[in-house]
């Protein structure tokens, strides 16, 4: 397997069979590609990272038909557990914990829940029901003793996003008549403590196709933060060195065009800045780390295969900063990824789907080295 950059997607078919690693003029690198496993069914339902924020070891999760699993990523004979049932609702982790959400089944009168588990203890931390058999989407967040765990709770035509907070009842928060899409939920720093964010994608049908809005909250306050036109928006949330939040979603700008990544802050004066292509099933995530913000986006390159594309934004502009890099192999789909700064670099982890051309997919690790960003010429 091959992990070149490359800038052009009409070098793709060269590059995913080039055996050199090439370092594009922002002085980035994608390292070698790790493979730490092989699926046993034809496609992930999803794929995260762990680790303590101050050090200790690094985990990945990922979620298959045959279950939720999860490999230490030192020593490298690590052996892979297994640690229940499917997520088929989407996995989510802050630092250690880990948020796994499974459907309900109507038909056998199962109840779907979301549980978190701490993977360095095995400890089961929160359970709680409510995931219906057509939901997708949960996020978890922590800072000291404050939780706030959020899912998607979708049943046929009726589709809306739950809060929990600390130990409190589960909260509806999205609103009647549109359909909520998949949340994201973070606490950022604020004079008076962890404060809250959560965002969220609300649509609905209208004259010319969809319509909708991201959702934001911060603390009490709920606002519109952005119109839509593309119903798989899948925001997350990051942090920039400040501790104030950083908003990324997919949208369609201008309408009817391929989905693309967009980021923005929460105040009134912020507007959305243009990212990578985003339109894979998997959700796109920014990672703050070595001064910058790195996107991850998985993002279609054929009808079949998918990539995941990996570029670097300024912290203080949120303006791209240098080139596309791209995980790219021939004949493989790579749907969804997961990202975490680790001393500097930027930790990708990696699932791709079963293809024609590739009969098993696999769960893979990557390294997105850069220098210093003030040593960059822009």
């Amino acid at each position: 397997m091959r992990f070149p950059s490359a800038v052009f997607l009409s070098l793709l078919g060269l590059a995913g069979c080039s055996h050199e690693h090439r370092i594009l003029e922002d002085g980035c690198e994608l390292g070698e590609e790790r493979e730490i496993a092989t699926l046993i069914g034809p496609a992930p339902h999803d794929i995260v990272l762990l680790g303590a924020d101050g050090g200790g070891p690094t985990h990945v999760a990922w979620s298959e038909r045959s279950g939720l699993f999860v490999r230490a990523l030192a020593p490298d004979d690590a052996p892979v557990a297994r640690l229940g049932p499917a997520c088929d609702a989407g996995l989510a982790s802050q630092g250690t914990l880990l948020a796994c959400a499974r459907r309900g089944d109507d038909a056998k009168a199962q109840l779907g829940h979301v549980t978190v588990v701490d993977v360095t203890t095995g400890e089961t931390v929160e359970q709680v029901s409510g995931v219906g058999p057509d939901s997708y989407g949960v996020s978890v967040a922590v800072a000291g003793e404050a939780r706030a765990l959020a899912w998607n709770d979708s049943r046929g035509t009726t589709s809306l996003v739950r809060l929990r907070r600390g130990e409190t009842d589960p909260q509806r928060i999205s609103r009647e008549g549109v359909r909520a899409g998949r949340p994201a939920v973070r606490f950022e720093r604020a004079d008076e403590g962890p404060r809250l964010v959560l965002a969220w994608p609300e649509t609905w049908v209208g004259a010319e196709g969809v319509e909708g809005v991201i959702r934001a909250q911060r603390g009490e306050r709920t606002s519109d933060l952005e119109t839509l036109t593309y119903d798989a928006a899948h925001p997350s949330i990051a942090l920039d060195d400040d501790g104030q939040a950083v908003v990324v979603f997919r949208d369609r700008r201008p309408a009817r065009t391929r989905p693309r990544l967009f980021l923005r802050r929460l105040g009134r004066t912020d507007e959305a800045h243009d990212g990578v292509h985003a339109n894979a099933d998997g959700e796109s995530i920014v990672v703050p780390c070595g001064g910058a913000l790195v996107v991850v986006a998985p993002r279609t390159h054929s009808r079949t295969e998918r990539l995941v594309a990996v570029r670097r934004h300024d912290l203080a502009t949120l303006e791209g900063s240098g080139p596309e890099h791209q995980i790219y192999m021939h004949g493989a789909a790579f749907e969804h990824a997961d990202a975490r700064c680790e001393g500097g670099d930027v930790l990708i982890a990696v699932a791709s789907h079963q293809t024609i051309e590739r009969p098993h997919g696999t769960v893979s690790t990557v390294r997105f080295t850069c220098p210093d960003p003030d040593a960059v010429e822009r």
